[in-house]
């Protein structure tokens, strides 16, 4: 069966979904299995604990009839899920909330199916707003770009003040490429990790990166951490 292997994704697949995928023959599931593929990855790397903004992403969509529920986190233990839900297309009343499989379930009820968004694309709570109609473009919340270019250069020169000596081991013994098997090994202890001031006061601190302090230079280093971590992604300036 194509979802034998899709452990993680067969816990937030509603049963009507499941069948359609069961009944595939041979070329639909050659259709579907990427697909699939990353449905599964996205699931399993959605926090357990989001930031407290409009930058968490939104990692995962679920639709019924003009209700929508937006995952940013999820707990496997107990199958449930905090996100930003819209009943019936009322996006005033929109709000962020608690919601398992098992209340998202009950609405599934022929013919009025819910279904696990197979094409939804990740993206910050800002952006959904945006294209929602919630809030206009110029409230959106976008991370500094020219921070992250900062901390872009200098994260791979000081990863054992940012991450410590056990990560960097673990690291080694993979033998996988240095920054990024170090950023997607180890997004745990970066969070951890991350207790100075992330943005502020650094932003505007230093217009010369060779004129950085040690300390500005890690604080800016772990800005770009966080924003792995969090999985966003940047249009840097030239």
């Amino acid at each position: 069966m194509l979802l034998s292997k899709y452990k993680s994704l067969q816990k937030v697949l509603p049963l009507n979904q499941i069948k359609f995928l069961s009944q595939l023959d041979k070329e639909g599931e050659l259709e579907y299995e990427p697909i699939l593929d990353r449905l599964d990855n996205e699931i399993k790397n959605i926090p357990s604990k989001a930031i407290e903004n409009d930058l968490a992403i939104v990692a995962a969509h679920y639709f019924l009839n003009g209700s929508d529920w937006y995952v940013l986190e999820y707990d496997p233990k107990n199958n449930e899920f905090f996100g930003f839900v819209v009943l019936q297309g009322d996006y005033q009343n929109a709000e962020l909330g608690y919601f398992s499989f098992s209340e998202l379930d009950q609405f599934n009820k022929w013919p009025n199916l819910i279904n696990l968004d197979f094409y939804w694309t990740p993206k910050t709570l800002s952006k959904l707003k945006v294209q929602l109609g919630i809030i206009d473009a110029s409230s959106e919340l976008i991370p500094d770009t020219k921070n992250q270019l900062i901390a872009d250069t200098y994260f791979k020169e000081y990863p054992s003040k940012i991450f410590g000596t056990e990560v960097q081991k673990k690291r080694g013994d993979r033998g996988e490429d240095k920054f990024e098997t170090i950023v997607k090994g180890s997004l745990e202890d970066a969070l951890q990790l991350i207790d100075v001031p992330i943005v502020n006061p650094f932003v505007n601190s230093v217009d010369n990166i060779n004129d950085a302090t040690e300390d500005e230079i890690v604080a800016k280093a772990k800005v770009k951490v966080l924003a792995l971590a969090l999985e966003l992604e940047f249009d840097l300036e030239d």
